[in-house]
């Protein structure tokens, strides 16, 4: 059997028997690396003619053998070649590492990554267990493929001391993420074998769906410019609604920290399992953007006209309110008026919504307080629908809520269209519903768990149908219906260009768990489209949630097959969040139908996949057919 390892001390040529240390890797079954120290004696820098007579070949062999070895070279050896660990004959192999001595230091450059459960872990294929410190940890991102330097020495006592040393770079290639053992399993990094046409590989890579900007996307960036907007996030103007994060930070006492605000040109290559793009290289170069009080980016917003709910910045684009910070706006004399806000940066790749407001800046906030409290603030005759008991929406107020007080209640039920008059108490900071009627016209709901809540908070969520067609002008990557207004179209729906009205089932978007505001970019989000009906959450699947951490990683390092294949088909789309054509229903899918598309993939792609699953455990292919084809 054939050996292979790491040269980690300079050849002693005054030490008559042994001569290096060596680190032999060995690799198990599970394709999991461990170390053993060898040694390489005298005899294996010896040359033995066994018969040849020619004098140069002689010469020449002597000179090759005798060449000592140094720290970083690799070798390989067999069984018959090593006695009591000392190696009596070795083959040189090239290098598979980087190796340097730095201030003294022995040191190898390994690509590996950081652990998203444990930060002090580094994981690479050769070096599986390396412990990295607290300043390191904070300077890294987990799951993003980055190269480190590690000190290697053997001690007096004849002990091998491997150790983190600092991290060099972000690697382009990420192949190492899959093979680390907490993503081996994992839904995320199981991808389909697609055979590649005689066509460059960088075309064949699909963009993601959204409109092309300026410069266009493309798999790798070179010498970009973008703005640090808090934390590791930038942005760039050329592709803005793409996440761009700084996987690697490393500040240099020559330039200015990777702050907010700040400018730097940056390289970055895109990441198809975050499906983000990962800065490589960055250099930041002057501090562009003024702040705002609370330390975020801040931009001057209006709204836009027949859409309280929505903002627009001549820098940075649409903006959304999650928060409803200018809620009011549109109700008092500033209502065409510009307002400085204060901003989060929340990348989205399916809407041109970037930035959210997160409050108003001093120079309009003052004088809106003023006005709030010098004024009755009220609607009047303002047309509704009736969302829950006690809760009214009007698609005509963007994102304000009305409450219904329980002497006015009898008469409304869920789903109920309404015209209504409402007055703002600024005490308790809502409107109060002074005067409702019917218009005896009403939208059909259902109810269902859609949030992961723990199973004591198991609240329905009331989902209402209605038809919708795609939003006009700058806001046409959101749907738009009579009742509700703009609709976020979340992951459960494909735009295209047809503009025919469709089928859609939407909910109030509401914070789920772990979340501090509404996820979407409108008040309301479509959680389904067509006949029909959305799935919603099953109580013991939220159950299992609370009870579990988030991380793939079971007790014992483990994995479960029925999770590690649930996961699997979720990568694969095949859920809810691989949306079904509008066309589609309960007997057929529609030609070009997603779901039905990558059924096809995965099946024609896979060798005998059915019948593997179902010889592996026939429970579990039943359960995965039912949900393919249910």
């Amino acid at each position: 059997m054939g050996h292979i390892g790491l040269v980690v001390t300079d050849t002693q040529l005054a030490d008559v028997a042994i001569r290096n240390y060596v680190l032999e890797f060995i690799v198990d079954a599970d394709n999991e690396c461990s170390h053993e120290l060898a040694q390489v004696g005298e005899p294996a820098f010896r040359f033995e003619a066994n018969g040849a007579y020619d004098p140069a070949y002689i010469k020449n062999q002597k000179r090759r053998l005798e060449r000592p070895l140094n720290f970083g070279d690799m070798i390989e050896w067999d069984d018959r070649d090593i006695t009591n660990r000392i190696i009596l004959k070795i083959r040189r192999v090239p290098k598979l590492f980087e190796s340097r001595i730095y201030e003294g230091r022995s040191q190898v450059c390994v690509t590996g990554v950081v652990s998203p459960t444990n930060k002090f872990l580094f994981w690479s294929q050769y070096f599986p267990c390396i412990k990295i410190d607290t300043a390191s940890s904070k300077e890294v991102l987990p799951n993003v493929s980055v190269s480190a330097w590690l000190n290697i020495a053997i001690d007096s006592n004849s002990r091998l001391c491997i150790e983190f040393d600092s991290f060099e770079k972000v690697e382009y290639e990420a192949n190492v993420v899959p093979l680390a053992p907490w993503n081996r399993n994992h839904s995320k990094y199981t991808t389909l074998t697609i055979p590649l046409n005689d066509d460059d590989i960088e075309n064949q890579i699909l963009e993601p769906d959204i409109n092309k900007y300026k410069g266009g996307w493309k798999q790798e960036l070179y010498n970009y410019e973008g703005i640090c907007t808090g934390g590791r996030l930038l942005y760039c103007n050329k592709l803005p609604t793409y996440e761009i994060v700084v996987a690697l930070i490393k500040n240099a006492k020559d330039f200015l920290a990777l702050e907010t605000g700040v400018n730097c040109e940056f390289d970055a290559v895109w990441n198809d399992f975050e499906k983000r793009f990962i800065v490589t290289r960055y250099k930041t170069r002057s501090r562009i953007l003024r702040l705002a009080l609370n330390g975020l980016m801040k931009t001057t917003v209006k709204a836009i006209e027949g859409y309280p709910c929505v903002f627009k910045s001549d820098d940075l684009g649409l903006i959304d309110d999650p928060n409803g910070a200018l809620s009011l706006l549109h109700l008092s004399p500033y209502c065409k008026s510009s307002v400085v806000v204060s901003l989060s940066d929340s990348p989205s790749m399916i809407s041109r919504f970037r930035f959210r407001v997160v409050d108003i800046q001093p120079d309009k906030g003052p004088k809106l307080e003023k006005w709030m409290k010098e004024n009755t603030i009220s609607v009047t005759d303002a047309k509704g629908v009736v969302i829950d008991s006690s809760t009214i929406y009007s698609r005509d107020n963007g994102s304000i809520f009305f409450f219904v007080p329980e002497n006015l209640r009898s008469g409304i039920f869920v789903g109920l269209l309404v015209k209504f008059s409402a007055v703002y108490d600024l005490l308790a900071k809502q409107f109060v519903v002074s005067h409702v009627s019917s218009t005896s016209r009403e939208i059909p709901f259902i109810e269902k768990r859609m949030l992961h809540f723990p199973p004591e908070h198991h609240k329905k969520q009331k989902i209402f149908r209605v038809i919708a067609k795609r939003a006009p002008r700058e806001l046409d990557c959101l749907l738009e219906c009579d009742e509700f207004g703009l609709l976020d179209v979340g992951v459960h729906i494909n735009l295209t260009k047809d503009n025919s009205p469709k089928l859609v089932w939407v909910m109030r978007s509401l914070p789920d768990v772990d979340q501090t505001s509404r996820p979407s970019r409108t008040p309301f989000i479509i959680v389904g489209a067509g006949d029909r009906e959305p799935e919603g959450v099953a109580v013991e699947e939220s159950a299992e949630e609370f009870k579990t951490p988030k991380s793939s990683m079971e007790k014992g390092g483990t994995v479960s097959a029925e999770a590690a294949i649930e996961a699997a088909m979720q990568r694969m789309g095949l859920t809810e969040k691989k949306p079904h054509s509008v066309d589609c229903n309960d007997e057929e899918c529609a030609p070009g139908c997603p779901h039905m598309e990558m059924i096809m993939l995965m099946i024609d792609t896979v060798p005998d996949f059915l019948e593997n699953i179902a010889y592996s455990d026939p429970a579990l292919y039943t359960k995965l057919a039912n949900s393919m084809f249910s």
